[in-house]
């Protein structure tokens, strides 16, 4: 039931022909494992690498405790960022875009994606973001908090070593945004964008508006549902950002007042390639679990994939 990709040395490069490179490669090849366990089990990996069938391997929640002091742990910045993406279409949007004429996907009809009003309107998405404990989700799986776009790994002067998060302007736009204030990027007290008072007003002012042009009505069930690049991460990720989520928005006053309910659904897929080429490139979802890298010396040209036309 496990596979692996080899790649084996190759006798004939170059390099080894070149002053200051000879000898620079010793070993016979790179074999990378595939453990189809991985997608229902978040520990199969780690158990691979301490049973020393592996190199290396992120620690899992399971074991972090134990393995965090371990000296054999480091920390390393991480080429992408892993985000909740948004399906922010309105329905006449998604037919445009997904429909059985779509410009991106086609789709038939009888699979038309379930078109949430909610899901468009910005001050509920903004609820959503702020509604979000990030540095204690990122703390419990061993992995760095985050409310940027880009990792640190991305460098806006690779010559430097500058990295385009720790810029004056990115640290601005952060601010502006609400992410973070002036005091937290100064004291390192980052917050992440996490603000459950904001957020609550967000929801409030998101409900007032679709209580009054028809879409929601008193005693709705708001649903959404996320995607996620396997099934074991619905008890990890998915039930905690359900655990942020769903209590902010039902404790908001006008959710409260109008008998309104957030519940937030999650779905595991069998292949991570999945999450992409079944949900979020064919807009088959509400929120979507992934990441895209590349162009690590090159951040605002990465911003190119953000064109709503490309």
């Amino acid at each position: 039931d496990q596979q692996a990709i080899v790649f084996k040395r190759n006798e004939n490069w170059f390099g080894d022909k070149v002053d200051g490179m000879k000898g620079r490669y010793k070993i016979p090849g790179v074999k990378v494992t595939v453990l189809k366990a991985a997608t229902t089990d978040p520990n199969a990996v780690f158990n691979e690498f301490l049973a020393g069938n592996l190199d290396s391997a992120s620690i899992p929640q399971d074991f972090l405790s134990k393995y965090k002091s371990d000296p054999r742990t480091t920390t390393v910045t991480g080429d992408s960022v892993f985000k909740l993406n948004i399906n922010s279409c309105t329905e006449e949007q998604w037919i445009e875009k997904f429909g059985e004429e779509g410009e991106i996907a086609t789709t038939p009809e009888s699979e038309y994606w379930d078109v949430k009003p909610w899901m468009s309107n910005k001050d509920f998405l903004k609820g959503l973001l702020f509604s979000i404990d990030r540095e204690t989700i990122a703390t419990s799986h061993g992995s760095i908090a985050s409310c940027n776009y880009f990792s640190s790994a991305y460098m806006s002067d690779p010559e430097n070593g500058k990295s385009y998060n720790n810029t004056e302007e990115h640290e601005k736009a952060l601010i502006e945004a609400g992410f973070e204030t002036e005091e937290s990027i100064a004291s390192g007290d980052r917050i992440y964008g996490y603000n459950t008072e904001l957020s609550k007003n967000l929801f409030d002012s998101a409900i007032d508006t679709m209580l009054a042009d028809g879409s929601i009505k008193k005693g709705d069930t708001l649903n959404i549902d996320i995607w996620w690049m396997a099934e074991s991460q619905i008890t990890t990720y998915g039930a905690e950002i359900k655990s942020f989520v769903e209590p902010v928005f039902n404790n908001a006053p006008k959710a409260k007042a109008n008998d309104l309910t957030l519940s937030i659904n999650n779905y595991g897929v069998a292949s991570a390639s999945d999450v992409y080429y079944k949900h979020l490139m064919v807009g088959q979802f509400d929120l979507g679990f992934g990441s895209i890298s590349g162009n690590t010396l090159d951040p605002l040209n990465f911003m190119e994939v953000l064109k709503s036309n490309n």
